[in-house]
């Protein structure tokens, strides 16, 4: 199965040492599906997965649990929400198009 990976700059903020950005690199490379992580106590976290795998809601939701706060302005929320949007509609579509190419349009029922 083909792995589709994805890049996401995560912007976050509480993290103020190596210690922060140790905690955060540590729980996000535990997930099953991330292939990259650096966080960077300026408040960004760099993250690369496989969409197949996870998704940026689940990544974020650890940040979350590790009570870090994911930026939260209009923009940021909107921009976040369109990609959660699109994401889910993209693996809602692999399942779809993995059976789609299996089926013999010449096969009777």
């Amino acid at each position: 199965m083909r792995e589709i990976i994805k890049k996401r700059t995560i912007h976050v903020s509480g993290m103020t040492c190596e210690g922060c950005e140790r905690t955060i690199d540590n729980a996000l490379s535990a997930i099953d599906g991330i292939k990259a992580v650096k966080a960077d106590k300026t408040g960004r976290v760099y993250v690369e997965y496989n969409l197949r795998r996870t998704n940026l809601e689940a990544i974020e939701r650890v940040i979350s649990d590790l009570n870090y706060e994911i930026a939260n302005g209009f923009f940021n929320r909107l921009k976040r929400d369109w990609i959660h949007f699109i994401e889910q509609n993209e693996r809602d579509n692999l399942s779809t198009v993995s059976y789609a190419c299996c089926v013999d349009p010449t096969e009777r029922l």
